[in-house]
């Protein structure tokens, strides 16, 4: 009887261990696995990196907007920017028209007019990543204006809607008081200052304002230095 039970708990022992040595087994052959789909994951991202970039035309159209009988051919193209899948665009032009337009086909998603009295003759862009662009007019003034894209998810679809805000005001900020045409503008914006610089046929300027907060809402003033 003592014999019988100590075979069982022989063959027992040989059991686990056997067990043991085949789950050693198994989770080594697991992490070489893992390991090797990470390598094939990393070489997959890193392969076209050494290949030749190539391109091809996605779609050919008219200038958005350029057919319609309120714009003519003295609307120029000032400034054309993109949401960020390339979806919808929009383009500024000369005389402060804004068509954002559908990248596949060029129709119009909406048109909108910038508060401005004269037409536009320079734009700068600001950092990347900073959707903010300063327009330089005809009389000597400047609008700072953010062209955005909103996503949105109505019914589970994703939807790009394009529109315009004014981080300082929809009113245009006076630079050449002479009112002489800005042919070239560049700006700085942080948090306490804005500095715009512009070139007319008058001379260059250099302006600076300071940015006060109201204590009531999140609205912004500039204060000329």
């Amino acid at each position: 009887m003592a014999q019988f039970k100590s075979d069982s708990k022989q063959q027992w022992r040989l059991f686990k261990d056997r067990m043991a040595r085949y789950g050693v087994m198994l989770g080594g052959v697991s992490v070489i696995g893992a390991i090797l789909l990470i390598f094939f994951y990393l070489m997959m991202v890193v392969l076209p990196l050494f290949e030749s970039p190539t391109s091809a035309l996605v779609a050919s159209y008219q200038m958005p907007g350029q057919a319609s009988a309120q714009l003519s051919s003295k609307h120029k193209t000032l400034h054309i920017s993109l949401d960020e899948r390339g979806e919808v665009g929009g383009r500024i032009t000369s005389e402060g028209e804004v068509i954002f337009f559908n990248t596949k086909d060029g129709s119009i998603v909406s048109h909108q007019r910038l508060p401005i009295e004269s037409t536009l003759r320079s734009v700068a862009v600001g950092q990347l990543g900073d959707d903010l662009i300063v327009l330089g007019t005809a009389d000597g003034r400047a609008l700072l204006v953010k062209v955005r894209y909103i996503v949105s998810f109505p019914d589970d679809q994703r939807t790009v809607t394009p529109a315009l805000e004014y981080p300082y005001g929809e009113e245009p900020i006076e630079i050449d008081v002479t009112g002489g045409a800005l042919r070239q503008i560049a700006f700085r914006d942080n948090e306490e200052q804005l500095t715009i610089v512009a070139a007319s046929n008058n001379g260059v300027y250099i302006n600076r304002f300071t940015k006060e907060s109201s204590m009531l809402d999140d609205e912004v003033s500039l204060e000329s230095e």
